[in-house]
């Protein structure tokens, strides 16, 4: 039967004829009022589509319009497709409606149009994309799914069985089609794939549909890991991570059923990750690490005049497995990495200034050992400071920063200052240095040495340049350009003008908000009565709002209610005590993304005879204290707390403190800071200053009594000064100390503000 346009005179819209289609219908197959709805609907929002397409895919757009209209013919026979040899063909839809529901007829019109149309513009990419095998047909799915993920499910329906990503993943074994094409469109489990990685790619990694399909390489076809690695710079395999977080949800061995709300995406899988330390690149580049190893790249162009004028709209992913110590700036691209062992690594980010994957040779060279400090910041050609738990300030000079030579200045280490004992400590550059503590003053110092390594500084040394300085985050990249990110997660710009010579002296737009959700969140574990243990991470750990990442926990491990006593080691490292003395050590490698990933399937025993102790925390670093039954404070430090090696420090053990028999709860809160409550509720403020060596060396404010009515059954800490406490109803109430650094009695929220209920009183910890 033949197609005529001019039925369509009485639909209106022109007689069906757009800017660059020609709507047809076939009227000699019947139900013409389905056709006549199906026409209009199409009509209501096909240049549209035409707009959004030719934008994905850059397509001139001299190949279409008045001259050369593309013909859309809407049958009610079985099987569509698009005669796709070249642009001026025709697109034939199926025209029924869905269920008699007029919506949902637009809908699937809509999505079968976008499917076809789709292949068309493939044939026009100069062979990057091929509608004719497993990659182009994922891409006709991923598009038609973006813009009518309604149309595609009531037309590719799970009660059919026709849902693709659903069919691959039940296909067992998976079969890996990023590696690789079928060449063919038909076999739903290898376009199945193919979706499911164009979707990790668009809704897990960010990545938006105008760079995906320009990725695609013409002389190697739309093979997707190449299309990964265009994207990333990453040159490494992307299917094992791809593949291990689909099966960390959705396991073979079980049926895969995707919740929606588009049923054919199942990304994001896991939690965002979330920031643990960010630092500084140049001029206006700055670098988050994030709590699942990933180093994100940020540009803000407005980094001159305190505007948020960001280079893109989401970071780019520049590395992977950044799970360091300590990262920081070196200039030019040099970032220098701390490893757990106090190994000093280097490496040369060459995609510094567009955020590509892209790392100079030599990266990741080792070029120290022994790097074991508080905190570490680069100064710049190979400057580096670093502050002992002490507060000495040592200077450094690199003098093979360039290439990641292990080559030093002889005068490496020198003692160059002493009290500073700061929560933050960053330099401007030039010998310039900012320091800022628990009352927020901000310091400015000024090293005359910094060149040489010589104890040489200006007579004005500690000014005070600002206050109310309380930022989690700082991170500068020189001429008084500084970025703070604070507990709810805003980030702020600043210029102190005052910079090179200490003056008050500040810009206008200083303290501009520029982003937001710079924050930190701690990841919070419970083990339940019958042993499961469970993840949580608190998104409102900055302002003690009740916001969790997963309200009801995620499981990641099972069998922990043998265990004595439960406490953490930082950065995924878990301890666990049994009933007969036995350490255990564990590390779970999913702690930044709550899935059940593990170094071991079984604990590593790492010491014995600690059924001795009464309370056991950690300090942090591989620090561990233990009050003992006497009273008795031990120190001790687990030199192979980052593999689980059994090597311990030589005093491990040592008496550091006594007299803690009234202390019924003992938390810390990092670098040597202990709060000890009392069997009456008083909550005392302690800083172990010999926390790094076990000497028996206190701050002279110890003993402190910053709060009081601490009767909570359970508390712990959740960092930067941030206390749990979980009462006899099950409610988990959040408290900030603001005087955490300095032990005074300064509290953000003395009150405690509830974030939780339900939470059973034992074996609940932070990191």
């Amino acid at each position: 039967m033949a197609l005529k346009s001019d039925n369509l005179t009485d639909i209106g819209f022109g007689k069906g004829v757009t800017a660059n289609f020609i709507v047809q219908y076939e009227t000699g197959l019947g139900n013409v009022s389905n056709l006549v709805n199906n026409a209009n609907a199409l009509l209501a929002v096909i240049e549209n589509e035409f707009a959004v397409t030719t934008g994905w895919f850059g397509t001139p757009g001299g190949k279409f319009g008045a001259s050369n209209r593309q013909v859309v013919n809407l049958n009610l026979a079985d099987g569509s497709g698009a005669n796709n040899g070249g642009y001026g063909s025709a697109i034939n839809l199926d025209g029924q409606s869905g269920n008699g529901n007029a919506a949902d007829a637009a809908a699937r019109v809509g999505m079968l149009f976008m499917n076809e149309w789709v292949e068309i513009l493939m044939s026009l990419s100069g062979g990057k994309w091929n509608a004719g095998d497993s990659s182009g047909e994922g891409l006709s799915q991923f598009c038609g799914i973006l813009r009518f993920p309604a149309g595609h499910y009531s037309y590719y329906n799970r009660a059919d069985n026709r849902l693709f990503v659903e069919t691959w993943l039940n296909t067992h074994p998976r079969q890996n089609w990023v590696e690789s094409i079928k060449p063919t469109d038909k076999d739903v489990p290898s376009y199945g794939c193919a979706l499911a990685f164009l979707f990790y790619l668009n809704s897990q990694l960010g990545f938006s549909v105008n760079d995906i399909i320009a990725s695609s390489d013409p002389k190697k076809g739309a093979i997707l890991r190449n299309i990964y690695t265009t994207l990333t710079g990453d040159p490494g395999d992307p299917w094992p991570e791809f593949a291990a977080l689909l099966e960390s949800v959705y396991p073979s061995a079980s049926t895969a059923t995707l919740p929606g709300p588009i049923f054919d995406n199942p990304f994001p899988l896991v939690p965002v990750a979330a920031i643990r330390r960010i630092f500084p690149g140049d001029e206006g580049v700055l670098y988050a690490v994030m709590d699942n190893g990933d180093l994100h790249w940020y540009r803000d162009n407005g980094w001159q005049d305190g505007s948020a004028r960001w280079a893109f709209d989401r970071p780019r992913r520049v590395g992977k497995g950044w799970t360091f110590k300590h990262v920081f700036s070196g200039g030019n691209g040099v970032i220098y990495a701390i490893t757990d062992k106090g190994d000093l690594l280097w490496y040369r980010h060459d995609g510094a200034a567009d955020g590509t994957f892209n790392w100079g040779p030599g990266s990741g060279n080792k070029v120290g050992e022994g790097w074991d400090f508080r905190i570490v910041f680069g100064a710049g050609n190979g400057i580096i400071y670093a502050v002992k738990d002490n507060g000495d300030l040592l200077w450094y000079h690199h003098q093979g920063f360039q290439n990641g030579t292990f080559t030093w200045a002889a005068n490496s280490g020198a003692k160059v200052g002493t009290g500073w004992n700061g929560k933050q400590i960053f330099t401007v550059g030039n010998g310039v240095i900012y320091m800022y503590g628990g009352n927020g003053d901000l310091l400015w110092y000024k090293h005359l040495g910094w060149q040489d390594g010589s104890f040489n500084w200006v007579s004005n040394n500690g000014s005070k340049v600002g206050n109310g300085w309380t930022a989690w985050q700082v991170a500068s990249f020189g001429a008084g350009y500084i970025y703070a990110a604070n507990d709810n997660g805003d980030l702020h710009w600043y210029r102190h003008d005052g910079w090179a010579n200490g003056t008050g002296n500040w810009a206008a737009a200083s303290g501009n908000k520029v982003g937001n959700g710079w924050n930190f969140c701690p990841v919070v574990y419970r083990i339940t009565s019958a042993g499961d243990l469970l993840w949580y991470r608190h998104d409102g750990w900055g302002t003690g709002a009740f916001q969790w990442t997963n309200g009801n926990g995620a499981k990641v491990g099972n069998g922990w209610n043998d265990a004595r006593i439960v406490f953490p080691g930082g950065n995924g490292i878990i301890y666990a005590i049994q009933p007969n003395g036995d350490l255990l050590w564990y590390r779970h490698l999913g702690w930044g993304t709550g899935t059940f990933h593990w170094t071991d399937s079984t604990g590593r025993k790492v010491g014995n005879g600690w059924d001795n102790a009464r309370l056991v925390i950690s300090g942090g670093d591989g620090v561990i204290y233990a009050v003992q039954q006497n009273g008795d404070l031990l120190w001790y430090r687990h030199d192979g707390w980052a593999d689980g090696a059994g090597a311990w420090h030589a005093v491990s053990g040592a008496k550091v403190g006594n007299g803690w028999n009234n202390t019924r709860q003992i938390i810390s809160a990092g670098n040597g800071i202990l709060y000890g409550i009392q069997q009456n509720g008083d909550l005392l403020w302690y800083r172990h200053d010999g926390w790094g060596d076990g000497t028996a060396v206190w701050s002279a404010g110890n003993g402190a009594k910053v709060g009081n009515g601490w009767t909570a059954p359970h508390v712990f800490p959740g960092g930067e000064g941030v206390i749990y406490a979980i009462g006899q109803t099950g409610d988990l109430l959040w408290y900030r100390h603001d005087g955490w650094g300095d032990g005074t009695s300064r509290w953000t929220s003395p009150d405690g503000s509830k974030v939780g209920s339900g939470w059973s009183v034992n074996n609940v910890f932070a990191m």
